[in-house]
């Protein structure tokens, strides 16, 4: 008979089989969609996420950050903190955090804490990972640029001449 399935000698076979997994078996992505310009990073140990928009970015573009892959993500159940923010030289020039938008739905980022959805205005976002997971992040251009100036007005109108109807 099969002595070898007895429950007694099964498990500790079960679980050697299970820790010598590969790591990639459940590696997940997360991905940030950034509305205007600024800048995210991971804060806790896996330092996956380090995501800074183009300086020329405006309120209407949209950049997808990446951390991690299939190949070397995170982990089921990883806790992640990620943290918005803006880089001296976009501040100056008029760039504000706005709010992270998340949501319970499948695929969706839920920022803690877990039982509110949608706009939080909180730099941080962390969350449990359990599977490919985004969200939104805000920014907004508040003030005209600072390094602009305006040197010449418009072009003046022709003069009208007597007698001729324009």
């Amino acid at each position: 008979m099969l002595r070898f399935l007895r429950p007694a000698r099964a498990l500790p076979l079960v679980i050697l089989v299970l820790f010598a997994a590969p790591a990639g078996a459940n590696a997940w992505q997360v991905t940030v969609h950034v509305h205007g310009a600024g800048a995210i990073t991971e804060t806790t140990d896996r330092h996956l996420m380090d995501c800074t928009t183009p300086s020329y970015s405006s309120e209407t573009t949209v950049t997808d950050c990446f951390a991690g892959s299939h190949a070397d993500g995170y982990a089921s159940f990883d806790i992640v903190k990620l943290e918005a923010s803006v880089p001296e030289t976009y501040f100056t020039r008029g760039w504000r955090f706005v709010k992270w938008v998340d949501s319970s739905s499948a695929g969706k980022i839920n920022c803690d804490p877990q039982g509110t959805t949608g706009n939080h205005f909180v730099t941080s976002c962390q969350f449990q990972i359990f599977d490919d997971l985004s969200a939104d992040l805000y920014f907004d251009d508040v003030a005209a640029p600072s390094d602009t100036e305006i040197t010449d007005g418009p072009s003046p109108r022709p003069a009208r001449r007597p007698g001729r109807k324009l």
